[in-house]
């Protein structure tokens, strides 16, 4: 199952823990990565509702990418990327919903979490539900 937990990987201490501040304003929980090799394993052990990706991240994006993908599909996180303006180009399309230019809003990051993390419980609700009357 899907924790409505966050998973923050940002290369900036200060912001990383600005963000993590900003989204417990909003109840959502998160654990923070500073690099790629870091994110990959907490992605191993933990699903998230939502991915909040730097760009710029050591590493790179494509090893967090990578490990996105090996989570299966019903599972796998929202991910939120966040780039400087100059660099949108270098963004994976296909596994990134949202793309934020920096500067980063903090509060605006939270409640955009909060919407997706309450948008993925409602859906994954009604699928339970669904599923529960198939089996009646």
């Amino acid at each position: 199952m899907v924790e409505p937990r966050i998973l923050i990987i940002e290369h900036d201490n200060a912001l990383r823990q600005t963000l993590y501040r900003g989204m417990l304003d909003l109840e959502l929980f998160s654990d923070c990565a500073s690099d790629a090799r870091e994110a990959a394993g907490f992605l191993a052990e933990r699903r998230y509702s939502i991915v909040i990706l730097d760009v710029a991240v050591a590493g790179g994006p494509d090893g967090v990418i990578a490990a996105v993908q090996r989570i299966p599909n019903g599972e796998r996180p929202i991910v939120l990327a966040t780039v400087e303006p100059d660099n949108v180009g270098g963004v994976d399309a296909e596994c990134v919903q949202v793309v934020i230019r920096r500067p980063l809003r903090v509060r605006d990051i939270a409640e955009l979490a909060r919407a997706c993390v309450d948008a993925s419980g409602r859906r994954r609700s009604k699928a339970v539900a669904h599923n529960d009357e198939l089996r009646a």
